[in-house]
């Protein structure tokens, strides 16, 4: 599941996102939308380090509330 918070679509925390990291690490069988997944939490990292720390504070409570 993704977020929208004003611009940009951000991976929302949740039960796939916790099981991605064991999944590459482990298993022998990665799905096309796993790697999908794992590419855009990626992605999502690598723009919250490019980001001011106002706007990474902003996204985090954002995603913290949940979806709507």
């Amino acid at each position: 599941m993704y977020q929208k918070i004003k611009d940009m679509m951000w991976p929302a925390p949740g039960k796939r996102m916790d099981d991605i990291g064991w999944k590459i690490r482990y298993s022998e069988r990665i799905t096309i939308s796993d790697r999908i997944l794992a590419a855009s939490i990626i992605d999502a990292y690598k723009q919250m380090i490019q980001d001011p720390q106002k706007k990474r504070n902003f996204i985090v409570s954002e995603l913290r509330k949940g979806p709507g």
